[in-house]
């Protein structure tokens, strides 16, 4: 799969099971490539939120902790501070013979005190050669609410 097919399976998946919540009002996808985030959705009593989806294969599953760069958070906080956002997520998404979502709060980085780490990560390179290091949070897996994808729709795990 290319970069945009995860992009659009991913903003699909999210809308999948968006379309599950009670109280749904509004879901809708960011259009511009430089959004600080992937969607929007508001429910009933005008709870808004965000979400900043990544689509990833299956094999990263597993890890004890899922990647998110600290750009991304910061402008995701902006953003929810600039739009009266009420949550802010962070989705990952897994892809192979099951599909599965991990859904973070991002509120937990600054609440569990998760330390920044600096990682050189020679691949982005191809796409950035003038960037030496990201930062990076690891967010324990222990933290997320854990679905997956099943012939009746998402069946939370955890």
């Amino acid at each position: 799969m290319t970069t945009a097919d995860y992009e659009n399976l991913g903003r699909e998946l999210l809308k999948s099971y968006l379309d599950t919540l009670p109280g749904l009002e509004i879901s809708m996808e960011t259009t511009d490539k430089y959004d600080p985030v992937d969607y929007f959705a508001e429910f009933t009593g005008l709870r808004r939120c965000e979400f900043e989806i990544k689509t990833r294969a299956s094999k990263y599953k597993d890890y004890p902790t899922h990647v998110l760069e600290k750009a991304k958070y910061q402008d995701m906080m902006k953003s929810k501070e600039d739009h009266s956002i009420s949550f802010s997520y962070y989705v990952n998404f897994f892809v192979g013979q099951e599909i599965y979502m991990y859904l973070y709060n991002i509120d937990m980085v600054e609440k569990l005190g998760i330390p920044e780490v600096k990682v050189d990560y020679p691949w982005t390179k191809v796409y950035n050669t003038q960037e030496k290091e990201k930062t990076i949070y690891n967010l324990p897996v222990s933290e997320a609410k854990i679905f997956k994808l099943t012939e009746t729709g998402w069946t939370i795990m955890n």
